[in-house]
């Protein structure tokens, strides 16, 4: 029954329409396959390309057809065809393009090719912006093969991803085919995907996207990859960036005269391309590219080479758009080395579409609710691209391991092996999961948990994890957590558990409820981390930690109410109490220098004296609320999940906090916060900006305790807490200026992503980039603090760029200068 309604269309096809195939082979003059090669109907959009077999199947209705066969660098050839109702079989030979410099005018001492690219940039913003609107049918299909995948790594079975390979982990990791109708206008896409398959996967829906596809124009200025936005050969400041090189000139089928065009970056490691672009005289449009870039001018250490092939065809006099794009790939992750490759076919152009005031909403792309419940033979009716021997393959034997794979007795066979334990268990935790019931049990590991301060001393601690999966289709579950910590000098158990639930995955609507007793900074964003409080502890007798204990419930729950609106808010209620030193232990017994007091208040002075508690003991009753408002966001639908995109507009955050003094709460404060913030803003080619702003105050506080004020992630340590880069003073001591007024604060961060770095000569290879950043934070009682820092991230080898140092200047008022360096560990590709 579930297949009934493909079926039923599958039937209606193959019933009312009387058509034909024309199949064949596209090869060159030695035998040599051209795969992805453009075929269509002159004078139109309606065609295919050929498989990575060189194999094609265009299905035409009865008539009399001139066929285009067309491949970057070949020249093309028109056939004439008469469709009737047996099927046709017509093998194409293409033979490469001569070198035949023609109707070029010379001038002294310049390559032919920077005229016309002259005249190609002129024309750039005209081609980008020529078709305000349109309709098209598209095909995208992505492949990604696999070589030499080994049996384990690192002690871990790879069996799962062995799946579907040969016996020495060579093959088909994945395979994916998509058919949407892509919507255009005035710079808006959207895109309605109707039919999804994944190869092994019957239930997965294809992340495949024409838009995407379509949207790596050559007309914009750069488009983007990775973090970088590669500058385009016809882009307006190109000439600085390239050298041209006219090689050859043609005329393709429609009698156009097209020239080929070396593209030569003047500086290979910069981010810009290498290869051809294809421009045909008079209309100086884009006939075609066969350009590539690679990872090392891109930063992204896993990217080998990425090459971009296009194919553009004229529609109406003067009307040029994009028929096929061929991308190809290759990463490389320590073992691990794959080739990929994603084709898209775009087709059956409609220029003058009509569409609803409403239609281009925030709704980017949609996938309908039965797109993944097409059965195989409507796919071989409607597939543009044959499929090649390796993936008709893959299909066949991956629906067939599937159908053993969702069995009980593999999921239990799989899962005897998953959970044997393992050395490497001692550190990441141990995890014993159920396949077949969807549930995991972790215990988390106890050597993860071993820290010291100065309050507690040394403690241990273990955790235990459940989670369940109770309804896989809608994305719903939910999670049940404990764990405790044993401390020896205070001999104090403290331990917290919570239950999470996630309803959906439309609207992310989720539940949490939690308890326990807990040691809390007074900063509730842990500015210090465990393990650098413990070295820096136990080494040098700097103990910046400040806690206080917290016996406590709460509940939150968020979700997002309309688009753009995200809603979150919880209730708490606590009883805290004050701690003080009760360790002395460090592993340098010859290091004179006297831990200092725990009360946070005396910003890091030694003591002098026995501790004292720094507040009196008190119950404390809170809610929270948070709003952020996202203007135009965007979002993607699945049938049973939505994924909300980046805006172009900033977020902004609207949080009121509320002490209660009720049911024996000894708190009753108002707190109001506004934030403005947003993340990676493109500066065209030069990098990446990111700022936080951020005000806030108290309009009523008859009373509220040191831990209620408003602080700021300040850092006292050489190490940077990796995570907070954008909200930390790295010179600032942790509770220097702690207020319970008002505030203001700035941070802003450019990260150049190479712009500077590629321009030194012999650095580049080196994938360091730079980074500058911008820091201020005013309270009336403390006035104007600022912090620059300027630094180097992503330092390392290869794939191994963990690490990101900066030097730090402080300045305020009134005050010598400040300076410092910090040392982070980041994860970049």
């Amino acid at each position: 029954m579930k297949h009934l309604l493909s079926f039923v269309l599958y039937c209606l096809v193959v019933t009312t329409t009387f058509a034909a195939h024309i199949r064949g082979k596209l090869t060159d003059a030695k035998g040599d396959v051209l795969p992805f090669a453009s075929i269509y109907v002159r004078g139109t959009s309606t065609g295919t390309t050929s498989n990575i077999d060189g194999l094609y199947d265009l299905v035409l209705e009865e008539g009399t057809y001139e066929i285009v066969f067309q491949y970057v660098g070949y020249e093309s050839k028109t056939e004439t065809v008469v469709i009737e109702k047996a099927d046709i079989t017509l093998d194409i030979v293409l033979n490469p393009i001569a070198n035949n410099i023609q109707e070029v005018v010379v001038t002294a001492g310049e390559d032919p090719a920077y005229r016309i690219i002259r005249k190609a940039i002129k024309k750039r913003k005209f081609y980008l912006n020529q078709v305000k609107q349109y309709s098209c049918e598209t095909y995208v299909k992505g492949t990604q093969h696999i070589r030499n995948l080994p049996k384990t790594f690192m002690g871990q079975s790879l069996d799962m991803l062995r799946e579907g390979l040969d016996s020495t982990g060579t093959g088909i990791i994945y395979l994916s085919e998509s058919v949407s109708k892509l919507h255009y206008k005035d710079g808006a896409f959207k895109e309605i995907m109707s039919s999804s398959k994944v190869s092994g996967n019957d239930n997965g829906f294809s992340f495949n996207s024409g838009a995407a596809m379509a949207s790596m124009s050559f007309y914009e200025n750069s488009f983007e990859l990775g973090d970088t936005e590669i500058l385009s050969p016809i882009a307006n400041g190109a000439l600085g960036a390239y050298k041209y090189r006219l090689e050859t000139s043609f005329y393709d089928n429609e009698g156009h005269l097209v020239y080929k065009i070396e593209v030569i970056p003047k500086n290979k490691l910069g981010a810009v391309f290498s290869g051809y672009i294809y421009i045909v005289d008079e209309d100086w449009a884009i006939h075609s590219t066969d350009l590539f870039t690679t990872g090392k001018a891109v930063n992204i250490s896993v990217l080998d080479t990425v090459y971009f092939k296009q194919t553009h065809i004229k529609l109406n006099n003067e009307t040029w758009r994009l028929f096929s794009q061929d991308i190809k790939f290759t990463l490389r992750f320590l073992i691990i080395a794959t080739r990929g490759n994603f084709v898209g076919v775009f087709r059956n152009y409609d220029l003058t579409p009509s569409f609803d005031p409403k239609f281009f909403n925030a709704e980017i792309f949609k996938v309908e609710d039965l797109a993944n419940k097409k059965i195989n033979a409507f796919w071989d009716s409607i597939r543009p691209v044959p499929l090649s021997v390796e993936e008709a393959t893959d299909y066949h034997v991956k629906d067939s391991v599937e159908k053993v794979t969702q069995t009980k007795a593999y999921k239990d066979s799989i899962d005897r092996i998953a959970n044997r334990p393992k050395l490497l268990d001692l550190l990441g935790g141990y995890t014993f999961q159920n396949s077949y019931r969807n549930y995991k049990l972790t215990f988390l590991s106890p050597i993860n948990t071993l820290h010291f301060n100065t309050v507690q001393g040394q403690i241990i601690g273990l955790g235990v994890e459940f989670r369940k999966e109770i309804n896989e289709e809608k994305r719903q579950w939910f999670r049940l957590h404990a764990e405790g910590e044993y401390s020896f000098d205070d001999n104090q158990f403290r331990g917290m558990g919570f239950f999470q639930i996630r309803f959906n995955a439309i609207d992310n609507a989720f539940l949490h409820v939690e308890g326990g007793r807990m040691k809390r900074q007074f900063n509730p964003s842990k500015p210090i981390p465990d393990i650098v409080n413990t070295y820096y502890t136990l080494l040098l007798k700097l103990n910046y930690m400040k806690l206080y204990d917290e016996y406590y419930g709460r509940v939150f729950y968020s979700q997002q109410v309309v688009n753009g609106l995200l809603l979150r808010g919880g209730i708490k209620y606590a009883h805290r109490i004050a701690l003080t030193n009760t360790a002395e232990g460090n592993w340098v017994p010859k290091n004179t220098n006297r831990f200092f007091s725990n009360n946070p208040t005396d910003l890091g002075h030694p003591r002098t004296i026995k501790d004292a508690p720094s507040f009196l003991a008190h119950n404390h009753l809170e809610i929270s609320l948070a709003l952020r408002i996202r203007f135009g966001q965007k979002y993607i639908s699945y049938p049973n999940r939505r994924f909300y995109t980046e805006s172009k507009f900033p977020d902004i955050w609207i949080r009121y906090k509320r002490g209660i003094p009720i049911l024996g709460g000894g708190t009753n404060y108002d707190y109001l916060e506004l934030k403005v913030e947003k993340d990676n803003i493109k500066i065209g080619t030069v990098g990446l900006l990111s700022f936080k702003a951020t005000g806030g105050w108290f309009p009523y506080k008859p009373k509220l305790y040191f831990m209620d004020f408003q602080h700021f992630n300040g850092n006292q340590t050489i190490i940077a807490k990796t995570s907070e880069y954008l909200s930390t003073f790295q010179l600032l001591p942790y509770y220097e200026y702690s207020t319970s007024s008002a505030f203001g604060m700035l941070h802003v961060q450019h990260d150049f992503n190479g712009f500077i770095w590629n321009k030194i000569p012999g650095l580049k290879a080196l994938g360091f980039e730079f980074v500058t950043g911008y820091h201020l934070l005013y309270t009336p009682e403390k006035g104007e603090y600022m912090e620059f820092n300027l630094g180097l991230d992503r330092i390392g080898w290869n794939l191994f760029r963990f690490l990101r140092v900066d030097f730090v200047m402080g300045y305020k008022v009134g005050e010598p200068l400040r300076y410092g360096g910090v040392i982070g560990l980041t994860l970049s590709l």
